[in-house]
């Protein structure tokens, strides 16, 4: 029998990674301690900053590679990234 004693409610946050470009560049402009993006600088191609603790990423791209330039940024910022609480997902899918 099961009383309020051996009942134990546990909350824990669960941090799935956010599988769109979008949803990925807003995740890392409200997580990174830096996060700039152009697109469409006078020569053409587009240009990321981000910085999160002691990494820190700068690269240029062609507008059409935004999806996979924020992919891979994503998952480098991702590794780091540590939550405040919680358990982070570190799967790719």
């Amino acid at each position: 029998m099961n009383t309020s004693e051996d009942a134990v409610v546990s909350h824990i946050t669960l941090h799935n990674p956010p599988s769109c470009t979008c949803a990925r560049i807003i995740w890392l402009s409200m997580n990174c301690d830096a996060f700039a993006m152009n697109i469409g600088t006078a020569n053409g191609d587009a240009h990321i900053d981000a910085r999160l603790g002691s990494v820190y990423r700068s690269t240029r791209f062609h507008p059409e590679a935004l999806k996979e330039t924020v992919n891979d940024l994503f998952w480098e910022i991702w590794a780091v990234w540590e939550p405040e609480e919680g358990i982070k997902v570190m799967d790719r899918g």
